[in-house]
C-alpha cells in the first residue's frame, strides 16, 4: 500500500459517514421509496473503488450506505441474518 491509501481510505470512510447522516436527515417520513436516493449506494461504491483502488473497503461502504438509505442502520440483523437458512432469498 502508497503512502497515501491509509489517507484515501480514511477520507473515503468519513465520506460514507457524511453522506449516512445527510441521507438520513433527507428521509421524509420513512417513506417507502428512496426514489434517487437508491442509486447512492451504487454510484458511491464504484467511486470508492476507483479512488482507493481497495475493492472490499469499497463494498462495505455501499453496504452500510444502503443501509442509511433504507432507515436500516444495522445491516446485519435487517438483512444478513435473516437471509441465512431462510428459503426467501
Amino acid at each position: 500500500m502508497t503512502a497515501m491509501g491509509p489517507v484515501r481510505l480514511i477520507t473515503a470512510a468519513l465520506l460514507v459517514v457524511a453522506a449516512s447522516g445527510v441521507l438520513a436527515a433527507a428521509q421524509p417520513g420513512g417513506s417507502a421509496d428512496a426514489g434517487f436516493l437508491s442509486l447512492t449506494p451504487a454510484l458511491a461504491t464504484l467511486v470508492i473503488c476507483f479512488w482507493t483502488r481497495n475493492v472490499i473497503f469499497g463494498l462495505l461502504c455501499g453496504v452500510l450506505l444502503g443501509g442509511a438509505v433504507s432507515g436500516q442502520y444495522n445491516v446485519i440483523n435487517a438483512y444478513i441474518v435473516p437471509s441465512l437458512g431462510s428459503e426467501r432469498y
